[in-house]
């Protein structure tokens, strides 16, 4: 007769959750050990790990032929996270442990040979899942406890070591508590960002852009001459953004876990920040990866801000893969024996020189007029056409340098944080929260701006001037403008000014 050991876990694809059923059968026949349900390499050296660590906790071996199946068998698992809930269906399975009291935990870890549970990467984004999967407890390794303890909703027990599971499941712990913002204010370590607006100085107009932008979550290119400030600017909207949810942090630490990044033991609310320059490849912007699918950085960027870089520089297929994320705040990526979907929901902030040189607004340029116009090529129409606002950034001059005395990025945060209020009490019977968010239709049937600047958008879609497209986000940015400065409805000195911010210097103008 046979004996049965059952462990209920999750997997993740992407941040989908998928349910995973550990058993583990004791038999007759040959003594031998077999891991069968699409594994990879690293699952099938389970059964040695987990024999050593069974020895090493003074375990003799079975003598008899033992199945582990981790159902469901089509979907492909990788990684050795599964070792210690196949080492407790296993141990269920020997009669050496209780089968109820594991009935709402989720294990991960992977065991050493001395029987030690290693760090685990991913482990946040997996204790996410559990929670969300109606997991009460998980027990993770020791050092990945802190990390897993950010969610909320399920009680994180840590475990060094492999012989602790017995009492753990007895009830002989104590649950790790989160680390609260009393001890992240205590802790000298922790670093916050040196980043500010105020240290970009004689730009008035474009900090006012990146304002407008940060209140509607509109997308952004500044284009100018090298050391106009154009990288900076772009660099420091995120240091505009609110800071995040809760729920929303944890799910950006969650992205950050399953892309193997180090997870603060501290929840971060600030919005995040990733910068991509002339060197990303597709994995690491799109995500994926030989094997493992990884986040790219439009995922880890989710709720924060991208930052492209000198993006002329940047391979055009690279370039044009954003159009769909940019559309849908979401990202898929495929290969042949896997996909999966990320969250992508990022502000797009790009910055380009005007031409190969980067001279074009100076005397120094050598240039042709057929080199700039190749050169600003680069960047495709479907792209430009999905960008809010567009503003040529020219370098200040010394005195209106050492005249500013621009607001820090916290005095501005607090306009952000009221114009997005006001925004969002607009939009509160909605799934949306932020202007850039709202259908184009729906805006201009509900939300449309007055009637004669209505006319002025459809007779220049009409004519062809500027697409539906651009047409939208034109009545958008009105909408974020009149936010901005409290009024009710957008004024026509709203609609001028995003008018400006829209076609404001378009970078094919070779004409300066």
């Amino acid at each position: 007769m046979s004996a049965l050991g059952q462990v209920r876990s999750v997997g993740l694809n992407g941040l989908a959750i998928q349910p995973l059923v550990i058993e583990a059968q004791l038999g007759s026949g040959l003594v031998t050990t077999m891991i069968i349900g699409a594994t990879d390499s690293s699952l099938r050296e389970a059964k040695e790990r987990i024999r050593a660590a069974f020895l090493s906790c003074g375990i003799a071996p079975a003598n008899k032929r033992l199945t582990i199946s981790l159902s469901p068998p089509d979907v492909p698992k990788t990684g050795a996270m599964l070792d210690l809930a196949i080492a407790v269906a296993i141990l269920q399975a020997r009669g050496l442990i209780a089968k109820r009291p594991a009935r709402e935990i989720a294990f991960f870890g992977e065991l050493g040979l001395d029987g030690t549970l290693r760090d685990t990467g991913g482990l946040l984004a997996l204790t996410w899942a559990a929670a969300r999967g109606g997991f009460k407890k998980a027990v993770v390794p020791a050092h990945n406890a802190a990390e897993a303890a950010l969610v909320t909703g399920i009680e994180v027990i840590a475990c060094s070591h492999l012989s602790e599971l017995p009492s753990i499941l007895e009830g002989q712990y104590e649950a790790v508590d989160p680390k609260t913002e009393a001890d992240h204010d205590a802790d000298s370590s922790v670093v916050t960002s040196p980043m500010d607006i105020a240290d970009v100085r004689g730009q008035e107009a474009a900090r006012e852009g990146l304002l407008v932008a940060a209140v509607g979550g509109h997308h952004l290119f500044l284009h100018g001459a090298p050391g106009c400030g154009k990288t900076m600017l772009a660099e420091r909207l995120h240091t505009l953004l609110p800071d995040l949810s809760v729920n929303r942090a944890v799910e950006v630490a969650a992205i950050r876990s399953l892309a193997r990044k180090e997870v603060s033991h501290y929840l971060n609310l600030r919005p995040p920040n990733e910068v991509v320059t002339t060197g990303v490849s597709q994995a690491g912007l799109i995500g994926g990866g030989s094997g493992y699918l990884c986040p790219g950085a439009v995922s880890l960027a989710h709720c924060g801000v991208l930052v492209m870089d000198e993006a002329a520089e940047i391979a055009g297929r690279l370039v044009d893969a954003l159009r769909y994320p940019l559309e849908t705040g979401r990202v898929n990526v495929r290969r042949a024996q896997a996909s999966i979907e990320l969250p992508a929901q990022f502000q797009l902030a790009m910055t380009a020189n005007p031409c190969p040189c980067g001279g074009k607004q100076d005397v120094t340029c050598s240039c042709s007029a057929s080199q700039i116009i190749r050169y600003q090529r680069r960047l495709s129409a479907p792209i430009l056409d999905r960008i809010d606002i567009s503003m040529r950034i020219r370098k200040p001059e010394i005195g209106a340098i050492c005249a500013d005395t621009p607001p820090t990025s916290q005095q501005l945060r607090e306009r952000v944080a009221q114009a997005r209020s006001r925004s969002a009490y607009r939009w509160k019977n909605q799934s949306f929260r932020l202007n850039v968010q709202a259908p184009g239709a729906f805006i201009r049937r509900y939300f449309p701006l007055e009637e004669s600047l209505m006319k002025i958008i459809e007779e220049q879609a009409g004519k062809g001037n500027i697409s539906w497209r651009a047409a939208d986000k034109i009545v958008k940015l009105s909408w974020s403008i009149a936010d901005l400065h409290g009024n009710d409805t957008p004024s026509f000195d709203d609609f001028s000014k995003a008018v400006q911010l829209r076609t404001q210097g378009t970078w094919g103008d070779i004409n300066e």
